[in-house]
């Protein structure tokens, strides 16, 4: 056998050898990919789910914050709006008997220092709940204090757009500021809306 044939025979069984080890490993090196990728696969999964998972929690948490943060909200508005109206009934009761003790003025001497106790007692109201007044609501209570301070006095009432009201003229004026003024508080009060307030801080979301 010549060195050229030996050489050849030599390369074939290498290259024998070489395709049964391919054909042994390479089983082996595709389970090991596919594991390889299934595991990658898995793991790529995992990191999606979690971060799924974080988002919605940070989700969930934004939310309860959020839905707190209104029931607190609509807390301080029922507390408002019922603060509110019964501060303006008072109120109103309040204007109504004024205008009757101011209307006894000059008739007995009772009349005329209950009208100034009254007097007084407006002008602690109108002080004490600016908080809850309207601009309107306001400027009417000022107005009617001031007429009844100079009906008690039984002087002339300049008003504040410089005119110049009589003694004769103060109860007509009175009983026009005193009609306004409820007007005012009752569009103020505005009955739909304050039942609606309430409605809906009673019907506030739960959180789930």
């Amino acid at each position: 056998m010549t060195t050229e044939t030996a050489k050849s025979s030599e390369n074939k069984s290498a290259v024998a050898n070489g395709w049964e080890i391919f054909k042994v490993s390479f089983p082996i090196i595709t389970a090991v990919a596919t594991a390889l990728l299934t595991l990658l696969v898995w793991f790529t999964q995992q990191k999606i789910e979690q971060k799924v998972d974080n988002n919605q929690l940070l989700l969930q948490a934004q939310l309860e914050t959020q839905q707190t943060q209104l029931r607190a909200q609509l807390a301080l508005k029922e507390e408002y709006y019922k603060r509110r109206l019964t501060i303006y009934e008072n109120a109103c009761r309040q204007v109504a008997d004024a205008q009757a003790s101011l209307a006894d003025v000059g008739i007995t001497d009772e009349g005329g220092l209950r009208a100034t106790n009254v007097v007084n007692e407006l002008d602690k109201l109108r002080r004490s709940n600016q908080l809850y007044w309207s601009k309107q609501v306001d400027v009417s209570l000022d107005k009617l204090w001031s007429l009844g301070i100079c009906r008690v006095g039984s002087r002339p009432c300049e008003l504040p757009d410089g005119k110049v009201l009589e003694v004769d003229a103060l109860s007509g004026e009175i009983t026009n500021v005193v009609v306004v003024l409820q007007d005012q508080m009752k569009t103020d009060l505005d009955v739909l809306e304050l039942a609606k307030a309430l409605q809906v801080s009673k019907a506030s979301p739960e959180t789930k």
